[in-house]
């Protein structure tokens, strides 16, 4: 009998765990950059480690600053981007998040809208608005401008959001809780 209520354990346990899906990954952006933001999502193929270009299949991203081209807020995409680039090997995914390294070097990522307005961070000298380090949040008015923040090491960029118990795993976990009271109350 104790066999079986671990085996229900076990089930109920895969259940509800989140394991790493060999199909896409999307995950979550909220990043905060002086006094502008980027929220949305980036879709992954489900590489796990150096993320590249080709393993990007979308995004979306809503800009909020004072001074972005055409207002606040804009929403630019893959669907109508000028550019979505990465380069170097500092883009790294993992099944909860995506990380990039501020203190390697050759390495940045640019999205950008039709309009110009864009979010890119980089460890490359002028490879991105602001220059190295930085992850900034870029826009055009009468020139070029951003709001720009200096990064260093490896910093989370989006992460994948926590997901709700399945059905199955709670109906799994309660059987194996009646089990387990069933077996206390014959002994």
């Amino acid at each position: 009998m104790k066999a079986q209520i671990f085996a229900l354990l076990g089930v109920a346990a895969l259940a509800l765990s989140d394991a790493a899906s060999a199909g896409p990954i999307t995950y979550d952006v909220d990043q905060t950059i002086g006094a502008g933001t980027v929220t949305g999502s980036i879709t992954t193929d489900g590489q796990i480690g150096i993320l590249t270009t080709t393993d990007i299949l979308s995004w979306v991203l809503t800009l909020t600053d004072p001074s972005l081209a055409g207002g606040s807020p804009d929403t630019i995409s893959s669907a109508s981007a000028v550019q979505s680039v990465v380069g170097g090997s500092d883009l790294v995914a993992s099944a909860t998040q995506v990380t990039f390294n501020f203190d390697a070097t050759g390495g940045g990522v640019i999205f950008q809208g039709s309009d110009e307005n864009g979010w890119c961070f980089t460890n490359f000298p002028a490879s991105c608005i602001g220059g190295p380090q930085a992850e900034a949040l870029a826009f055009t008015t009468t020139g070029v401008g951003y709001e720009r923040v200096t990064e260093t090491g490896t910093q989370v960029i989006a992460t994948v959001p926590v997901p709700e118990p399945t059905p199955l795993g709670l109906m799994a976990l309660g059987m194996a809780a009646v089990g387990l009271a069933r077996r206390k109350r014959t002994s």
